[in-house]
């Protein structure tokens, strides 16, 4: 019974692990025509150039299922509502096409991603709209049948320039986005704005 147990809680702790923590109050949550984001990003302080690590769940709660292109993370900010926005699964057929991860219908499955914060910023002191939160975009398809070239392992990197341009329209018609909730961060700024700010006004 012990030898039973431990693996029981292993296997628990495991699912901790590689899930989003449902108790952590700073989670990302977004929900649009039956598909559910559940993200949990490492870290509230975010400084220029850095990688910030999410952990994040897709749920499908259609009756058909969709595809995910799990590609690396892509990152801009918009200085108006000083938000930046990590887009996953932004990428569209190129050569080699990008890989896709089917959700089934009522499934949920879960990804992890590192996204690099390589936006520019203008500097113009204590002007300057450095970044005040962070948001999470995922784009999906929501039809699987015309992708099912791009479907399975023996598929994946396989460079096709003529799948890659007949698949482009039809996937850019079946993209479909949820976007979450915006939580707060820490921006780091750099040490030679840090200095600036700090020297005394002279008259």
């Amino acid at each position: 019974m012990t030898a039973i147990r431990l693996l029981l809680v292993a296997l628990v702790l495991s699912g901790c692990a590689s899930g989003v923590d449902l108790d952590e109050p700073r989670r990302l949550l977004g929900r649009e025509g039956d598909i559910r984001v559940d993200a949990q990003m490492f870290g509230e302080r975010i400084n220029p150039g850095s990688l910030v690590t999410l952990t994040y769940e897709i749920q499908n709660f259609r009756a058909t299922p969709i595809a995910f292109s799990d590609v690396v993370a892509a990152s801009d900010f918009d200085p108006e509502s000083r938000t930046i926005t990590v887009t996953l699964g932004a990428e569209v057929p190129g050569t080699p096409p990008p890989r896709l991860e089917v959700i089934g219908a009522g499934e949920k499955k879960t990804f992890t991603a590192g996204a690099r914060m390589n936006f520019l910023i203008a500097d113009r002191g204590e002007l300057s709209l450095y970044p005040q939160s962070l948001r999470v975009k995922v784009n999906f398809l929501s039809d699987i049948e015309p992708f099912g070239e791009l479907i399975g392992p023996e598929q994946r990197g396989s460079a096709n320039p003529g799948l890659s341009e007949r698949l482009f329209e039809v996937w850019v018609e079946n993209i479909e986005s949820v976007t979450t909730n915006s939580v707060p961060i820490s921006w780091g700024r750099s040490s030679r704005t840090r200095s600036q700010q700090s020297r005394p006004i002279r008259p």
